[in-house]
């Protein structure tokens, strides 16, 4: 069922943090790759070049990859930073047991929404019938 949430500037708060560790997620691993290759680098050029040419290509991959993630997670940041206060927003999906019986309307149990502010839940949708 999908989850929906009123943005309150809590919520933008819970975001930006949520996307802040991310970032910071990031930022250590692309530490750490640098360090593991300072580390084993020096030593595997003297003994083999091409193995340490190709190692330095995977490592460069890898720093590629975490770079693109932080400019994803920054472009989220702001896009969190200019929802406007108020409006509605799909913030994920919850899954939960649901009793079905003969007869039961499968498609409104399967498109219910849950709306929350700041947590608490305001309102439970039917949105196939809406």
């Amino acid at each position: 069922m999908a989850w929906k949430a009123i943005v309150t500037e809590r919520l933008k708060t819970e975001m930006a943090r949520e996307i802040q560790d991310s970032l910071n997620r990031v930022d250590l691993e692309i530490q750490q790759i640098d360090f593991q290759a300072r580390r084993i680098l020096p030593g595997l050029e003297k003994r083999d070049v091409q193995r340490a040419f190709s190692l330095c290509q995977r490592i460069d991959a890898e720093k590629r990859k975490r770079l693109e993630a932080k400019s994803r997670l920054n472009q989220h940041l702001q896009k969190v930073e200019k929802l406007p206060l108020g409006t509605e927003i799909q913030y994920g999906t919850l899954e939960s047991p649901v009793t079905v019986d003969v007869g039961s309307d499968l498609q409104a149990l399967l498109s219910a929404e849950v709306v929350t502010l700041d947590g608490v839940v305001t309102e439970i949708r039917d949105a196939w019938h809406d």
